[in-house]
C-alpha cells in the first residue's frame, strides 16, 4: 500500500523525488504527540466525557499513532480510523458511520479538528465541532474550543 502511494508520487513529481524520499517524508509527518493530550482526554473521562477519535490516516502512521498515550486512552470502539471506514474526512458519510458505530447523534457529538473543512463538514452533519490551528503549543487552544462548545473541562 505505502509503496504503491509513495511510487505513484514519485511519478507525478515526473521523478524529481524518488519513491525512498516520498516515503521518508511520509514517515516524518509524525513529529511527536501533543503536550498534555493525554492529560487532557484523562481529565474529560473522569468528567464521566466518552471520548472518541476520527482520523483521516494509514495503517503505517496507525502503527506510531497507536501507541501515543492519548490515543491508547481512547477505548478501542470510539476509534474512527479513515483507512478502516474506507473514507475520510470531509466526506459526509465518514460522519454518519461514525454516529452509526458509536451509537451517538449528531447533536451529541463535539468535534474538533485542525482541518476548516473537516469542521464545515461536521457542523453540516449536526455535530458541535470547532477548528483549533494545527501549529499550536499545548492543549490550551483545544480546551478553549471544548469550552466554547459547552463541555466542561477542570
Amino acid at each position: 500500500e505505502l509503496s504503491a502511494f509513495t511510487k505513484a508520487v514519485s511519478g507525478v513529481l515526473d521523478g524529481r523525488l524518488s519513491a525512498a524520499q516520498v516515503e521518508h517524508m511520509h514517515h516524518e509527518i509524525l513529529v511527536a504527540p501533543y503536550e498534555g493530550a493525554a492529560e487532557l482526554i484523562s481529565t474529560l473521562q473522569c468528567g464521566g466525557m466518552r471520548v472518541g477519535l476520527l482520523s483521516n490516516t494509514c495503517t503505517a502512521h496507525w502503527k506510531v499513532l497507536e501507541h501515543y498515550d492519548a490515543i491508547a486512552a481512547v477505548a478501542p470502539e470510539l476509534r474512527f480510523l479513515s483507512f478502516e471506514l474506507g473514507m475520510a474526512k470531509p466526506a459526509e458519510a465518514i460522519f454518519s458511520r461514525v454516529e452509526e458505530l458509536s451509537g451517538y447523534r449528531g447533536s451529541e457529538i463535539v468535534f474538533v479538528d485542525d482541518g476548516v473543512e473537516h469542521v464545515a463538514a461536521a457542523r453540516a452533519h449536526g455535530w458541535r465541532a470547532r477548528q483549533v490551528e494545527h501549529a499550536r503549543e499545548g492543549m490550551d487552544a483545544v480546551a478553549e474550543a471544548l469550552s466554547e462548545l459547552g463541555v466542561v473541562v477542570d
